[in-house]
């Protein structure tokens, strides 16, 4: 009887250690699916930061170009008035 009683114990033992492993596995799926979906915006996210970046690099070309041609512009217009006051 005492032999009986303990192979059932551990029989219902094994089922609540399955039933809690069901439970990790299901859980670690969850969470590794979740992980996954959240390192995929972040990737969008950064792809964006990085578009952004290379978009205001540009416009600062074009801007140190047009500063550039103001100053030629300005340097132009000082050596023509310096040749009428002369």
């Amino acid at each position: 009887m005492y032999l009986e009683e303990r192979v059932e114990r551990l029989e219902h033992l094994s089922v609540d250690q399955g039933r809690q492993l069901e439970t990790i596995t299901r859980g670690l799926a969850d969470l590794t699916v979740t992980v996954n979906q959240r390192f995929n915006e972040v990737d969008k996210r950064f792809d964006k930061v990085e578009a952004d970046i290379a978009e205001l690099k540009s416009g600062q070309a074009r801007l140190e170009t047009t500063v550039a041609d103001i100053q030629q512009t300005q340097q132009l217009i000082l050596t023509i008035l310096q040749d009428k006051l002369k």
